[in-house]
């Protein structure tokens, strides 16, 4: 994490990630966010297992363009039971 903002009031956080060449990755952290239900507040299914659609500003996956050794980029994912799968898109 390259760093966190307490927002004022208490009303909670935002994180900063550094992603590489300068660019950062950002979320909200907020303590009285209601309860997330899946298939409104985010994807209620896996991809190809079920409907992905999510609510209107929600977020359900993003994605980086990484070297070829995928498998050192997403080990520190998988020990972390996060699913992450290889895309490539040909030009």
């Amino acid at each position: 994490m390259a760093a966190t903002i307490n927002l004022p009031g208490g009303a909670g956080q935002h994180f900063f990630f550094d992603v590489g060449n300068g660019d950062m990755l950002a979320f909200f952290w907020f303590p009285d966010a209601p309860e997330s239900i899946p298939g409104v507040t985010h994807s209620g299914h896996l991809v190809g297992k079920g409907n992905l659609t999510s609510a209107h500003a929600s977020m359900n996956h993003v994605a980086f363009s990484v070297p070829l050794e995928f498998a050192a980029w997403t080990r520190p994912l998988d020990e972390r039971d996060v699913n992450a799968e290889p895309m490539r898109v040909e030009a």
